[in-house]
């Protein structure tokens, strides 16, 4: 971990876990979360005999403060609180990449434009994470039909996700369901 910064980690294969004290944050495989040590060092660790492929961007307070200032009621409060100037570490909850955060993640890896554009195009796709994952929505009182609509949408961005990575050998409905968190019936209708 390097101090002072946030840490967003882009997890492509194998799990792990980002622990500050009692505070345990699981990554599983095409997962993304972020954390950032400060005055409290954080723990690490992969699980054995998996392979491990990850991305981590770095931000420093700074940069940070200067695209993100003036909108601290919007931010997680971990990133709040660093755009503040507190020296704090925390661990961010880890989510299933989108499919546009996969798209992303593709880009990362084969840049689509000539070299010399390059640090300005990793900028660019950097400020697209910080905008995805450090920028909550205002809550609103949300209408269970939208509720579970938006899950549904969700869930069949994560069943993407899962067979865009195991073409080969697809998982059966029910371990697709177990990895998404419903039952293969609901699955099939979704």
């Amino acid at each position: 971990f390097h101090p002072n910064s946030v840490e967003i980690c882009l997890n492509l294969s194998g799990a792990g876990f980002v622990r500050l004290g009692g505070q345990e944050v699981s990554y599983r495989t095409a997962s993304a979360g972020f954390y950032a040590q400060g005055n409290e060092a954080l723990e690490a660790s992969r699980l054995r005999n998996q392979l491990h492929q990850f991305i981590t961007v770095e931000f420093a307070p700074s940069f940070l403060g200067r695209h993100l200032g003036g909108r601290e009621g919007v931010l997680h409060p971990l990133v709040r609180q660093v755009v503040e100037g507190r020296d704090i570490s925390g661990v961010s909850p880890a989510t299933p990449l989108s499919a546009a955060q996969q798209t992303l993640v593709s880009g990362l890896r084969n840049p689509p434009v000539p070299a010399v554009a390059q640090p300005l195009w990793y900028e660019a796709k950097a400020m697209e994470l910080m905008a995805q994952l450090f920028v909550r929505e205002p809550e609103e009182e949300e209408f269970f039909c939208t509720r579970q609509k938006r899950m549904a949408k969700e869930r069949v961005e994560q069943v993407l996700a899962i067979m865009r990575r195991s073409l080969a050998e697809p998982p059966s409905l029910e371990e697709i369901g177990r990895e998404v968190g419903c039952s293969p019936f609901y699955l099939s209708r979704t």
